[in-house]
């Protein structure tokens, strides 16, 4: 079983136990149900399968018994084991900022992840003339041990998805050396963060 806390990977074994009335019954260990019960979803890939699981509308969570039951399901042709690097959720506090044909973007800007090659953003408007493949430069100001990471790195649209009166961005950094060391450590400990952060709960 795959999910994600704020970008944390965290997976466990499981055995489906049964699949009656429409209803997927799963038994896992406590990690696992603990971020389910937050994420209310998991994907469960397995060589018995033709692709990932993707399952959804948690039904129980029964923590006695190690086991959750799931009512709505879907196979996916994505993979969380895919990945090929870390991605994390950034503080809150964290700003992004972009510019486009040297002109600097006024509208709202939030980054949703991060990894060594690449970030999600959301944005409640789009830069004029801004479409998959184009070249941009970001800012990032991000917070590590009480001291400001400052990225400064050029970067190309990979992709974008509209949903909900907002913006969903990815864009691929071509980073220079200068700026690869510090956001290395930046994610290690961000990662180190999130995963006391979630035994905390």
């Amino acid at each position: 079983m795959h999910n994600f806390y704020r970008g944390l990977s965290i997976a466990n074994d499981a055995i489906i136990s049964d699949t009656k009335n429409s209803l997927l019954h799963v038994k896992t260990n406590y990690l696992q149900q603990k971020v389910i019960q937050i994420d209310k979803r998991t994907i469960i890939s397995s060589e018995a399968l033709p692709h990932n699981l993707m399952c959804e509308g948690l039904v129980q969570n029964n923590f006695d018994t190690q086991s959750l039951v799931f009512k709505s399901l879907r196979f996916t042709p994505k993979s969380p084991t895919e990945r090929k690097s870390i991605r994390v959720e950034p503080d809150k506090d964290d700003k992004i900022t972009l510019f486009f044909k040297e002109h600097k973007f006024f509208g709202d800007v939030h980054i949703m992840d991060l990894s060594i090659e690449a970030v999600k953003v959301n944005m409640n408007a789009l830069p004029a003339g801004l479409e998959e493949d184009e070249a941009i430069r970001l800012d990032m100001i991000l917070t590590m041990d009480k001291r400001k990471v400052i990225i400064n790195s050029p970067a190309h649209l990979f992709k974008k998805v509209e949903s909900n009166r907002a913006f969903q961005l990815v864009f691929i950094f071509e980073l220079p050396p200068s700026m690869k060391r510090p956001l290395i450590e930046y994610i290690s400990k961000r990662q180190m963060q999130l995963i006391r952060e979630f035994k905390g709960m």
